[in-house]
């Protein structure tokens, strides 16, 4: 008896349900993307409780219980707390951009980097978007929400390309069966 499988067949109608399911997404949070956030914000921190357990699940070392403990306390805080937990990655991610701007404007203005002009504006880009993140932190979460948004969007698209691409079931094969 044989087992073969066609994995052509398979592969097309996964791309097909993946890039249905991404485009639906994208559909779903582009309207709310700040609950958009939350929400993945939730599903975060209930993967991260799973990761503790499972940590100490593993592990036998008083280091792992500290660590699973810490994990269970952050999977809490995102669960039960989304809206701070955003917060919080967003200022993160707009000092980090403050200082990432500041660094590159001095490796730009010492002569350390390939193209000046180029440095100038990433550097100044940089700064814009980690004040804008600082100040307005929930301009930083509807970004984010967009941006997922987006990016599912064209992740959907290009998955259902690619699978119209992939060659069809021919005529006579499917006569046969």
């Amino acid at each position: 008896m044989s087992m073969e499988v066609d994995f052509s067949k398979t592969s097309k109608r996964l791309l097909l349900l993946r890039g249905a399911i991404m485009l639906l997404a994208g559909v779903v949070i582009l309207p709310r993307p700040g609950m958009a956030v939350e929400v993945m914000t939730i599903f975060a921190g209930t993967f991260i409780i799973v990761d503790a357990v499972l940590t100490l699940l593993n592990g036998r070392k008083a280091s792992r219980y500290w660590f699973a403990l810490l994990k269970f306390i952050c999977g809490l805080l995102c669960i039960f707390r989304p809206f701070l937990v955003d917060v919080i990655l967003i200022l993160t991610v707009g000092f980090w951009q403050i200082f990432g701007g500041i660094n590159c404007l001095l490796l730009t203005f010492s002569g350390m980097m390939f193209s000046k002009a180029w440095g100038i504006i990433n550097g100044i880009l940089s700064l814009l978007i980690g004040i804008i993140f600082v100040i307005m932190p929930l301009a930083g979460i509807v970004t984010a929400g967009w941006f997922f948004g987006i990016m599912l969007l064209a992740g959907g698209a290009l998955s259902l390309v690619t699978a119209f691409a992939l060659p069809g079931e021919k005529k006579e094969e499917a006569a046969v069966e």
